[in-house]
């Protein structure tokens, strides 16, 4: 019969061993930390880690406004794309830049045509087409916990008829 238990000794070393044993978990675990999260990030975390919501505002005349919602399942830094595509899928113009990502409880923000498309390297407004046309954006982004990188789908507006 093979027995299980470990014989009793004095209560000071049953103590100790205890201890130990909890020392040695802990401590595993505050190096193993960045890994397992890293791992977790990589393989089973919720994708993409930022999605959009696009669609453009009619203001009667003048130029658009774009109601813009970008929300992140993990806080994330990295680069968006944005481009205006024709109704047959050509792109009329690409812009991007960097940004950070941070939570999903903001609600959708409105911008003028210009900022939406400023990506701070002095580049001039873009027009708007006379063409029907969308705007779409997708995000290169990486974990802020794990660096973990993702790569979003494109997502774009309805399409907008300026005339």
């Amino acid at each position: 019969m093979i027995t299980l238990r470990v014989e009793k000794t004095t209560k000071n070393q049953d103590d100790f061993r205890v201890l130990m044993f909890g020392s040695l978990v802990t401590l595993l675990l505050l190096v193993s930390g960045p890994y397992i999260v890293k791992v977790w990030d990589t393989l089973f975390a919720s994708r993409p880690f930022v999605s959009a919501t696009l669609e453009i505002v009619d203001r009667g005349g003048i130029e658009p406004r774009i109601l813009y919602d970008p929300d992140a399942l993990r806080a994330a830094d990295g680069f968006w794309f944005a481009s205006m595509v024709d109704e047959s899928g050509v792109q009329l113009l690409t812009r991007r830049g960097e940004g950070s990502y941070n939570s999903n409880v903001d609600g959708p923000e409105e911008w003028t045509w210009f900022a939406f498309f400023d990506n701070n390297r002095g580049l001039n407004s873009p027009g708007v087409p006379t063409v029907p046309f969308q705007i779409c954006v997708r995000y290169i982004v990486e974990s802020r916990f794990s660096g973990s990188t993702d790569e979003t789908p494109t997502y774009c507006s309805p399409l907008y008829d300026p005339t």
